[in-house]
């Protein structure tokens, strides 16, 4: 179930070389693949650590859940979404992607894992 919904964002998103279905632990439930792209099992077990030094380093987003986190750069777009309390959809994008489209379909998404997750 979650391999069709990841691949369908996938195929909405141009530029999409993987996308990850991760916990809040940094581990990786699902994912589908299009191309080259950054070993997805570093970047989701790094996520909880970040989130962990943001909510540090800038106390203004104590009171506030984060919800999306994007990282640009030579070759690749990073983008970190919530999609529940306890998971996160990790998309890696080619450098030349749309951003927007990008976003909405990442919450587009959130609203259709959302009953399956937690």
């Amino acid at each position: 179930m979650f391999e069709e919904r990841l691949a369908g964002l996938a195929d909405r998103v141009e530029g999409t070389l993987a996308v990850s279905l991760v916990g809040r632990d940094g581990l990786v439930v699902q994912s589908v693949t299009r191309g080259e792209h950054p070993d997805l099992e570093l970047l989701a077990a790094e996520i909880p650590e970040r989130i962990r030094v943001l909510d540090r380093q800038v106390p203004e987003l104590e009171s506030a859940a984060m919800r999306q986190l994007t990282v640009v750069s030579d070759r690749y777009t990073i983008m970190l979404n919530a999609m529940s309390d306890n998971y996160f959809m990790l998309l890696v994008l080619r450098e030349s992607a749309r951003l927007g489209r990008a976003r909405y379909e990442l919450r587009r998404s959130a609203l259709q894992f959302r009953e399956d997750l937690d």
